[in-house]
């Protein structure tokens, strides 16, 4: 030392950085089922009781992010944090992931139906869960799985709830089905439903006995069963047989006709039928050979009372002619339809020309028509008023009404005269100009003396026709021809 000296220390702060992974429920996890905290890029192993930590200059900064799960986690067994930490470590800090272990439950639902929603997939180790699958009962066609039981770790016959399952391990619960077929009964050959037995579901395997009434009826005509057909049946020819259900079936039993009716009758129209050149009340019933031809024949229109009708429509079979030639294989019935038909007059009262008149069905709608105003003249026309009728009375015109009967629809008219007002002033009432006046009413006007722009004064009017001439400003008449009125003004 030749001289004084000074020695001047320096500091740098830092701050300390603490990573840690603890198990908030469940077995703590050890060096061999870690998680990883990755800080500044790089990666390290932290777990219960061990946590990554550091010192690092004040001032700095330090990205990190957790793992979502441990070393140890694997398809059915994890450690699990659900929503790891992750950010930018800036100042003294220490930063903490819970994990929490985890089981998985698995459903398997058989190749049917699916899993409930929340029923399948990690459970918190210790809590309880049940199995469950959406249906109970699947539809393939005319095959169905219905649910039976649950099996593997679960128990019960509910398909919506299995019996109770800690999760301290893995799960799976197995959903049992139990395959039935639908047997389907059917007939031909016959108008008449058979009484059949068997039809329904039956478990995969099931000797099912089935059976067809044998012979049918049908008001003395009579079918005889013949065979099975469409299912395997271990006899085809008997009308009691049984089936094996290894799959779905549909066993359809065949009639044949011994012995043939024919009917012919009328619906909605008159009460005889010819059959053959004869005549018959309808319905008209007979037993005839099988193959053997026909002729059967309705009248087309039949008139039943004044104004009322049946009109031949067509047969029920799409036919639309009255006279038919047929051939009977089966028992069968020919319907002739008719329908029931009113005859609406419109009569025109007199004047105009009307509309509508005519035949209309039963519950249809008429609508009839006149002219408003009719047979006009310089001195008079006729206004028509109203309808009158049976079925409708009112003023529409055109009118519309439901016919249910024949009726005679009649305009009511009005005579109207024509009436026509003069003045050189004022704005007289009614007004200048022609107008109509309904026949038998009292008509009037009047003036404004002095009239209000150029000050005239009225000293009385003209009448002419019906209207006699008169000295004040204003007049009244019984309207019972045509008239005028000419206002006199005066300075």
């Amino acid at each position: 030392m030749t001289a004084s000296r000074t020695a001047v220390a320096n500091w740098s702060a830092q701050y300390r950085i603490a990573f840690c992974a603890r198990t908030v429920l469940g077995t703590p996890m050890t060096s061999s089922n870690y998680a990883t905290v990755t800080v500044d890029g790089s990666p390290h192993n932290v777990w219960d009781g061990n946590c990554y930590a550091f010192w690092a200059t004040e001032g700095s900064t330090h990205p990190y992010d957790f793992s979502y799960t441990s070393s140890g986690s694997g398809a059915t067994h994890r450690w699990f944090c659900a929503i790891p930490p992750s950010g930018t470590a800036t100042a003294a800090d220490s930063i903490v992931a819970d994990y929490r272990e985890q089981w998985w439950l698995e459903v398997n639902e058989n190749g049917h139906s699916s899993p409930c929603i929340g029923s399948e997939g990690w459970f918190d180790t210790g809590t309880v869960a049940y199995a469950c699958v959406n249906d109970s009962i699947i539809y393939d066609g005319e095959t169905r799985y219905i649910f039976n039981h649950w099996s593997g770790d679960a128990t019960g016959t509910q398909s919506s709830a299995s019996s109770a399952m800690t999760m301290n391990t893995t799960h799976t619960a197995i959903a049992n089905w139990l395959t039935q077929h639908r047997l389907t009964l059917t007939y031909s050959g016959t108008p008449v439903a058979p009484t059949m037995t068997g039809a329904g579901w039956y478990d995969e395997g099931t000797v099912v006995p089935i059976s067809s009434e044998d012979p049918v009826w049908d008001g003395g005509v009579r079918y005889d069963f013949d065979t099975w057909l469409g299912a395997p049946v271990a006899d085809p020819t008997s009308a009691s047989t049984s089936i094996t259900m290894d799959t779905a079936y549909t066993a359809e039993a065949q009639y044949t006709l011994a012995g043939a009716q024919l009917i012919v009758q009328t619906a909605g129209g008159p009460d005889s039928v010819r059959v053959d050149g004869m005549w018959y009340l309808s319905p008209c019933t007979m037993f005839v050979s099988l193959g053997s031809g026909h002729e059967i024949y309705v009248d087309s229109i039949n008139n039943f009372s004044a104004g009322s009708r049946y009109l031949f429509v067509g047969w029920a079979d799409g036919a639309s002619t009255v006279l038919r030639n047929v051939i009977i294989n089966a028992g069968t019935t020919f319907t002739a339809n008719f329908i029931t038909e009113h005859y609406i007059v419109v009569d025109n009262g007199g004047h105009g020309t009307p509309s509508g008149e005519g035949w209309y069905g039963e519950d249809s709608t008429a609508t009839i028509q006149i002219d408003t105003i009719a047979d006009e003249s310089p001195r008079q026309r006729w206004r028509f008023e109203q309808w009158t009728g049976t079925t409708y009375s009112g003023t529409d015109n055109p009118a519309t009404f439901t016919v249910s009967a024949p009726d005679t629809e009649t305009a009511i008219w009005v005579r109207q005269y024509h009436f026509e007002v003069f003045s050189t002033y004022d704005d007289p009432i009614p007004p200048v100009g022609e107008h109509w006046f309904d026949e038998g009413t009292m008509q009037s006007g009047y003036v404004t003396s002095p009239d209000t722009i150029y000050h005239r004064t009225c000293v009385g009017y003209i009448g002419r026709g019906a209207l006699p001439s008169g000295a004040g400003t204003s007049f009244s008449f019984l309207v019972t021809d045509s008239a005028s009125v000419e206002w006199l003004w005066t300075n």
